[in-house]
This record gives C-alpha cells, structure tokens and sequence, in this order.
C-alpha cells in the first residue's frame, strides 16, 4: 500500500472534495448522536448511529479502493496471478506442482478468471473479488447480528466495525489472496446456520428451510474447494445448532445441519481423491514439501533434536523484534509474528515507515492487552443470551484455528517458508474483536461503572471512528 496513495493521482484531486465532504457528513451524524446515548443509551440512538457508520464505512471503502486499484500487492502475488492466466474453467488442471500455486483448489482463481477473460486487469480481477468477499464478511455478520437482535447493541455496533476497521481486514479488502474469499463463505456459512438454528423444523420441511439448507451445502462446498481451511468452516452449522436453536429443535437442527457438512463433504470428496490423494497419498498437500525440501529438511533434523524447546520457542518474543517489529523470524516460525501481521505490515511486503509504523506499534500492544481485559471479563457475561453464545462460537473458532497452525508451524518448521502468516488466522479477527468489545458489553454489569455505562459507550464510538477514519485514509497496511 506505499504505492497505493500515487495512483490515479489526478482523478483523486477532482473527486477529493466531495469524498471528504461525504466523510466528514457522517462523522457529523455519528458524533451528532453522543448526545442522546450519552443521556439515555436508547437503542434508537444506537441504531441511527449504526446506520450512521455503515454509511462511513463504505465511503471509506470505496476511497481505499479507488486509491489501490490494480496496485498488486500480497504474498506470492505473483503466483496467484499466475493461476488466474493459466487456469481454465473446463479443462483438465495442469499436473501437481507444475505452478507454484497449483496444489491449491481452483475456486478462487476460476473466479477471478470470469473478469480477466472480460478484459479486466489480472491484478484488478482478484482485488475485486477480494473486495466484493470483505463485504460479504462485513453484510453477513452485521445480518447475523440484526437476526439475533444484537445490532442495536452498544458492543454488538462496536464488535461489528472494530473488524472492518482493523488493518488486516483492509489489507484482506485490497489485497491478491484466498483468505479473504474463505472468510467471506465463513460469514455467509454462519448466516445461514444461524437462520436453520432459529427456523422451527418438523417433518414437513418448508420451501424456504430447503432453499436454507441448500445454499449452505453450497457454500461449504465452495468453501472447500476455495481453500484447505476452508474446511474448518463446517464446524460452524452444528455449533450453530447446538448454540442457539431451542431445546425442543435442537436434535432436528442438528441433524439437517449436520447433513449439510456431510453433503458438501461428499461432493467436494472426488476432487480431493482424484486431484491429491490418488497421486500423493494425502488429502492436503503442501507446495513446501516440494519447493523448500532441503531447508525444511534441515529445519525438522533441528527440531526433533529437541522438541519441547522449540515448541517454546515458537511462543516466545523473535529475537528479531528487537531491530524492528516488522522484521519477522526466518529461521523458525513464531506466533509473535502471526500477531504482529494482524496490525504490522511485515517487511516480505515492503517497508512500513513514519506514522503508519507508530501507530501499528501502537495497535500491537495495546490489542493484546485489550484482548487480555476482554479475557479476564468474560465471567461477567450472562450465560444465557445470544451474545455470550456468539461469543462462545467466535472463541472456539479461534482457538480452533490457532491450535492447527500452530500444528502446521510444528510439521513445517522452517520459518522462510511463512507458515505463521497472519492471514492463515484471518477468522481470529472475530474473536479478537469480541474480546475488545468486551468492556462495553459488561460495563453495566460492574456497580462501580454502572452510573458512567453512556460516557463509556460514548469513549467506544469516538474511538471507533478515529480507527476508521485513520486506518482507512493513512496507509496502515
């Protein structure tokens, strides 16, 4: 993104002024409600400022967009463009490892291909679909929260766009990957898990439940053919059922969910039997195995030496930090590094200076230590209503993903291969954001804070604005 404030120069300066004043409109109407929620924390007051800030949010997203437009930026990006040009749309794929990227499944680049046939830059044709998935991660979650009634909500409102504001979601919105595809499914998936959760089924099920039931096979199964974790994403229906559907529906729900996993499994099976196991003898092959075998050779002799010390070593500080936090640890993978990328730019995407770099230091620790505070207060929260129980599905969603990259970091040591990126965890911009949300959630719950519950919900949305506001027009990224 360093490069991204020099394009298109001349069309910006004319549309400048009526970008700003569009902006500037709706921080006036966000703030313009401080004084009702600060007398009476209505839930009026919280849905027009709601509406208030989606109306920013999406201002400020098509500003991104215009100044980063057929700006390649990512890992690999290179690659990934590479399958867009290659990859055909009814052809037989190209062997294994023929291109760097091929072992992955094709959705994403088949996607992207319908643009790029049309004539659209290869780069601009997946930074579309990056973008138009980051807005489905943003609509399905701000539905899934309208459905369970949690929108008019303080910390639902600041939950909801904490995540589109953190850096890494607009690195995902504006960026050459696959994550953010995986993680606009996952939304969608959660959606509509959510309304077979809190559907009445009987025997005789209803049109509307089946078309319900088909489209999330559907999108579990692009899901798995996106990505490999896109996989993890069919735990989602049956927690969903299990979370949040009644006690008298719960066993019907949690079968019809469960047989949609199964069925998108079933499809998805012949191409993941004929494309990687037939061949390899695995179902999840990795590129790193091929490319990087010496030095993941040498990185495994090291760590079975001594396990135990470098599974300690992977939750430790990279000596590396101390130079520059952006400099991530090529000899091993570590987690401090995967934390680092929700809100640093590593340096593998070019050099992050001046105030993006302060503030980005800035956001990294003190994310930890609200996640920690978010940690500490999750026994406050009532056990029986639906944000606890979303609360639950995000954490273990998270935890759920942590946990197996860890595993895959343990399995591929060598650091130079990124193992640990950041965007492998991008689900996790869920729970962290619940867990910063958490204060809000339970200030009215703590007597000492009780009478002070509207200026502290007031604090939250003034902050809320100035990470839109400054992540999305200075270059965090």
């Amino acid at each position: 993104m360093v490069q991204a404030g020099l394009i298109a120069e001349p069309v910006l300066k004319q549309t400048s002024s009526v970008l700003l004043s569009g902006i500037l409109w709706t921080i006036v109407i966000c703030l313009g409600n401080i004084g009702p929620i600060r007398r009476q924390a209505t839930f009026f007051s919280w849905r027009t400022t709601e509406r208030s800030l989606l109306a920013l949010f999406l201002l400020l997203m098509a500003s991104l967009l215009w100044r980063t437009w057929n700006v390649p930026q990512g890992f690999d990006w290179e690659a990934h463009v590479h399958m867009v040009r290659e990859i055909r749309w009814f052809a037989a794929p190209s062997p294994l490892f023929t291109h760097f990227y091929d072992y992955h499944p094709p959705l994403s680049f088949l996607l992207a291909r319908i643009p790029y046939v049309l004539g659209m830059p290869e780069a601009a044709s997946v930074q579309m679909l990056s973008a138009i998935s980051c807005l489905t991660v943003f609509m399905g979650l701000r539905a899934s929260l309208q459905l369970l009634g949690l929108l008019q909500y303080p910390a639902a409102v600041l939950f909801l766009y904490g995540i589109v504001a953190s850096p890494l979601y607009i690195f995902l919105a504006t960026s050459i990957n696959m994550e953010s595809l995986v993680l606009g499914l996952g939304s969608l998936t959660l959606y509509l898990s959510l309304r077979l959760s809190k559907t009445k089924v009987t025997r005789r099920v209803t049109r509307a439940t089946t078309i319900i039931i088909g489209l999330t096979t559907v999108v579990l199964l692009a899901a798995f053919l996106t990505k490999f974790n896109g996989v993890l994403l069919a735990v989602l229906p049956p927690l969903c059922a299990l979370l949040f559907s009644s006690r008298t529906n719960r066993r019907m729900v949690l079968l019809i969910t469960t047989c949609c996993v199964v069925a998108a499994a079933v499809l998805a099976f012949p191409y993941y039997y004929g494309r990687y196991y037939a061949p390899l003898g695995t179902f999840l092959p990795s590129n790193t195995n091929v490319y990087d075998a010496s030095h993941q050779a040498d990185a495994r002799n090291k760590r079975d030496a001594d396990p135990t010390r470098f599974v300690l070593a992977m939750f430790s500080l990279p000596p590396t930090h101390q130079e520059r936090l952006s400099n991530r640890d090529l000899d091993m993978p570590r987690l401090a590094d995967t934390w680092q990328d929700f809100w640093v730019r590593d340096t593998w995407l070019g050099a992050q200076e001046g105030a993006a770099r302060i503030i980005s230091t800035f956001y990294v620790y003190m994310a930890a230590a609200g996640c920690l505070l978010g940690l500490l207060l999750l026994p406050l929260l009532s056990k029986r209503n639906n944000w606890t129980r979303l609360g639950i599905l995000f954490l273990f969603l998270g935890c759920l993903h942590l946990f197996l990259l860890a595993f895959y970091c343990f399995k591929n040591p060598w650091g130079g291969a990124l193992p640990n990126k950041g965007i492998y965890l991008a689900p996790l911009l869920w729970s962290i954001s619940f867990l910063l949300s958490m204060p809000f959630a339970v200030v009215d719950r703590v007597a000492a804070f009780r009478a002070f519950t509207a200026w502290i919900h007031t604090t939250g949305l003034v902050i809320l604005v100035t990470l839109l506001c400054v992540n999305y027009i200075v270059p965090i990224y």
